[in-house]
C-alpha cells in the first residue's frame, strides 16, 4: 500500500514551496517510477534505498536529501517500510535553500547534510518525533521561514514571469517571455538555467508533458485529443510522456507507475499552491 498526502505552504512561502508531503509505503520492496518534478528537499524517516536514472547512476537515501530540478523520469528502489517527508521546491525556494547553480543539479541527488550543514539534522529528529503531517509541516513552514529571509538576491520578478510564460498555455512563445522580462534571449537562457536548472524550451516540454499527464491521471481528457491539441502527433505525445513520466499514455489511464499517479494529487490544491505545480 502506498499512500502520498500534501499540505500546502502558507502564503508567504508560496513562491518558494510546492507543498509540504509524507510518502508511506509499507511494502517490503519497493520499485516505483517517479516522474520528472521540480526540486525537492527529503527527510528520508524509514526503510533504504535508491533513486535511479535511465542512464544506470545511482544515488543512496540519506537522513536528508537534496534532488535537483529532474528533466526525466527517474526510479526509487527500496526495502520497506518507507516513510519520506519533504518539500518541493519551486525555482525561487532552490536559490534560496541553496544558493547553487541548478544546473549543476539537475537529474542529480545530494546529501542534505553535506551541502546545508548538520542543523538539518536538527529538522531530522524533530520530524521524527512529530505524530502527524500536520505536525511535521509546522516543522517545515518554521524552517523555510528561517530561510527565507535570504531571498533578497533572488529575481523573483523574472521568476514569476517565467512561471507566468509557462502556464500561458500549451506552446508558449519565447518572444512573449522577451517582451515581459526586457531581456535579451541569452540572458534569459542564462537566468533559466541558473534558476530552473533548464532551456526555456525544455521546461516548455517537461510542465506540457506534465500538464497532459496530469488531465489523463484525472480522466478529464482522452490522449489521442491532447495529441491533436498540443503535439505534432500521437507518437509525438507518447514520446513526450514517456521522456517526462517513464510510461505512455495508456498506462497513466490504467494506473500504472502507483507513485507518478499519486504525485498527481497535488491537483487537489488548485488555488492554494502554484498553478506551475497544481496543473502538472
Amino acid at each position: 500500500m502506498l499512500s502520498l498526502n500534501y499540505v500546502p505552504p502558507p502564503a508567504d512561502l508560496s513562491e518558494f514551496l510546492t507543498a509540504f508531503y509524507l510518502f508511506s509505503a509499507d511494502e517490503a520492496e519497493l520499485n516505483e517510477l517517479e516522474r520528472a518534478d521540480v526540486a525537492q528537499f527529503r527527510l528520508v524517516l524509514a526503510g533504504e534505498g535508491f533513486l535511479e536514472f535511465p542512464d544506470g547512476t545511482r544515488y543512496a537515501f540519506t537522513p536528508c536529501s537534496l534532488i535537483g530540478p529532474r528533466t526525466m523520469a527517474s526510479r526509487i528502489v527500496a526495502h520497506g517500510p518507507i516513510r519520506v517527508f519533504g518539500a518541493g521546491l519551486l525555482a525561487p525556494g532552490w536559490a534560496t535553500l541553496t544558493g547553487l547553480d541548478a544546473t549543476a543539479y539537475t537529474n542529480k541527488m545530494v546529501d542534505g547534510v553535506a551541502l546545508m550543514g548538520p542543523q538539518v539534522l536538527d529538522m531530522h529528529r524533530a520530524v521524527l518525533e512529530a505524530d502527524n503531517l500536520d505536525q511535521m509541516a509546522e516543522i517545515g513552514i518554521t524552517f523555510a521561514r528561517g530561510l527565507r529571509r535570504q531571498a533578497d538576491g533572488v529575481p523573483l520578478w523574472f521568476t514569476r514571469a517565467v512561471d507566468r510564460w509557462l502556464t500561458s498555455g500549451p506552446k508558449p512563445v519565447i518572444a512573449e517571455l522577451i517582451a515581459d522580462t526586457g531581456l535579451t534571449r541569452r540572458q534569459i537562457d542564462k537566468l533559466t538555467k541558473q534558476l530552473y536548472g533548464s532551456t526555456p524550451g525544455l521546461l516548455v516540454r517537461k510542465y506540457r508533458a506534465l500538464r497532459t499527464a496530469n488531465a489523463l491521471a484525472r480522466g478529464d481528457a482522452q490522449w489521442q485529443n491532447l495529441a491533436a491539441e498540443s503535439y505534432y502527433d500521437q507518437s509525438h505525445l507518447i514520446r513526450e510522456l514517456k521522456e517526462f513520466t517513464g510510461i505512455t499514455p495508456r498506462a497513466i489511464q490504467e494506473e500504472g507507475a502507483r507513485l507518478s499517479r499519486l504525485t498527481f494529487g497535488r491537483a487537489a490544491l488548485a488555488g492554494k499552491i502554484s498553478p506551475l505545480v497544481s496543473d502538472s
